[in-house]
């Protein structure tokens, strides 16, 4: 997955890292499949681009690819079921189905509340060509956006604090 996160110039490798790390805090949390969350994960992203049209319904492009990939290795079908739920509903285009596609949601809404994936995707931004105003705009655009889609009790306390502190980091 590293080679096609390289391939597609986006989103950072480092990204991916912080959202498998939270989620590997929250199976303290929650009694669920890791498999499926980590794989899930892994999946996320494998249909996005440097352009921002090219990140339109990543979720349901991705989960198309990784549909295929999944069928190469023969996975039940319930595990796949799960990945696949996980992978689209990442954004809260659809409803998850599973305990483990919220931990999955919450795992990658982290990449953006902590002071280290806000980071990133500023200096991505700056990569890409916005200005410094437009892209810490667009930092703190992607850290509101995905501060919406935190449901698990286990990490709501913790994205309020990160949250003011990258607002404070930002002023």
């Amino acid at each position: 997955m590293k080679r096609q996160t390289k391939k597609n110039r986006a989103p950072a490798w480092a990204l991916t890292k912080i959202a498998v790390s939270k989620a590997k805090e929250l199976f303290k949390c929650y009694a669920v499949d890791k498999k499926v969350v980590l794989t899930a994960l892994y999946l996320a992203h494998l249909q996005f681009g440097e352009q921002l049209r090219q990140q339109k319904n990543h979720d349901f492009k991705s989960a198309k690819l990784a549909a295929n990939f999944l069928e190469k290795f023969l996975v039940d079908k319930s595990f796949k079921a799960k990945v696949l739920n996980a992978i689209k509903a990442h954004h809260n285009k659809i409803k998850t189905r599973s305990l483990e596609a919220e931990v999955v949601k919450n795992a990658e809404a982290f990449k953006f509340l902590t002071l280290a994936g806000v980071k990133i995707m500023y200096q991505e931004a700056l990569r890409r060509g916005y200005g410094t105003k437009e892209a810490k705009d667009y930092a703190l655009l992607k850290m509101r956006q995905k501060y919406q889609l935190v449901t698990l009790p286990c990490c709501k306390k913790e994205a309020f604090k990160n949250r003011q502190l990258i607002i404070k980091f930002f002023k």
